[in-house]
C-alpha cells in the first residue's frame, strides 16, 4: 500500500500515534533492560562481496539475535570519528508472490542553510504533530530492496523544502558496500522483519562533516512505503499548505 496518496491529515494522525507508541515501547525497555539479552543466535552468510580497494566486505546475514528495542527508532550517522543519533520511523512494502521487501527507514534533518547556522535538530520528524503543516526540513528515505537472500538494491533519497541539492529539492545516490543482518529471508509477515543495517555512502548524508556511515537497526511496520516517483515529485511545500488547510488553519499569502 501506498500510504502516501490517502489524506495528508490521516498521515499525520497514523504517525503521531506509531510514535507515541515508539516513545512509550521505548521508554519501558531501556528502564527495565540494562543490557541486551541474546536468544537462539543463528548466523548464515549468503551474499559476500569484497572492495578491492577499502577491503570492505559487503555482506546480507540472517541473524535472529535479539535487537536492543530501545535503539531502532534511530539512525545513526558517522564519519569514523563522529557519530550523531537522527529520530527515524521504519516502514515496509512485501511482495509475497516473489518473496521481496522494501524496508524503508525515513529520518529528517534541518535544511541545508539552518545547518550551516548551526541548527542541529535532531528530532524534526515530530515537527508536523505539535504544528500541522508546518515541517520545514530535509526529508533523508534509505531504502533498503531485497529478494529472497539477495540485495537488490540500497538508495538513499533525499527531498527538501529548500533548494539544497546543486538548485533543485531532490537528490539521490545508490551504495553497494552494506552490512546486513536480518531475522528472516522469509518476508510473508512484515512484522517478523528486523534487524541491522550499516551502510557506506558514495557521498555525504548531510547532517555533519563527511557523514558517509549511516546506520542502526529496524523492525518493519505496516505502514507501506513511499515509491521513488513519489519521493521525487513531491512538493514539502504544497503539502504543508493542504495540510494547514485541511486542519482550518489560516494560510499566510
Amino acid at each position: 500500500m501506498n500510504w502516501y496518496n490517502i489524506n495528508d491529515v490521516r498521515e499525520i494522525m497514523r504517525y503521531g500515534f506509531l510514535f507515541t507508541i515508539i516513545l512509550i515501547t521505548s521508554l519501558l525497555t531501556s528502564c527495565s533492560e540494562k543490557k541486551v539479552d541474546k536468544v537462539d543466535v543463528k548466523s548464515e552468510v549468503n551474499i559476500v562481496q569484497k572492495d578491492t580497494v577499502t577491503d570492505y566486505i559487503s555482506f546480507l546475514r540472517k541473524d535472529t539475535t535479539k535487537i536492543p528495542m530501545d535503539s531502532i527508532f534511530s539512525t545513526r550517522v558517522g564519519n569514523g570519528q563522529q557519530q550523531e543519533a537522527i529520530a527515524s520511523l521504519c516502514g515496509c512494502g512485501k511482495n509475497t508472490k516473489d518473496n521481496s521487501v522494501v524496508i524503508q527507514i525515513i529520518s529528517t534533518i534541518p535544511t541545508q542553510g539552518e545547518l550551516n547556522d548551526g541548527v542541529k535538530d535532531r528530532s524534526r520528524i515530530l515537527m508536523d504533530l505539535g504544528n500541522p503543516g508546518s515541517f520545514k526540513g530535509q526529508k533523508k528515505y534509505l531504502r533498503l530492496s531485497l529478494k529472497d537472500s539477495t540485495v537488490e538494491s540500497i538508495q538513499m533519497l533525499s527531498k527538501s523544502t529548500d533548494l539544497d541539492y546543486n538548485n533543485t529539492d531532490f537528490d539521490f545516490m545508490e551504495s553497494d558496500r552494506y552490512k546486513i543482518k536480518i531475522s528472516t529471508f522469509d518476508y510473508s509477515v512484515v512484522s517478523n522483519i528486523s534487524g541491522h543495517y550499516e551502510i557506506i555512502l558514495p557521498r555525504e548524508y548531510g547532517f555533519i562533516k563527511n557523514d558517509t556511515v549511516v546506520k542502526g537497526f529496524f523492525q518493519c511496520t505496516n505502514t507501506g512505503v513511499i515509491d521513488f516517483e513519489t519521493i521525487k515529485n513531491m512538493d514539502l511545500n504544497e503539502r504543508n499548505r493542504r495540510v494547514r488547510e485541511n486542519w482550518g488553519i489560516r494560510v499566510k499569502n
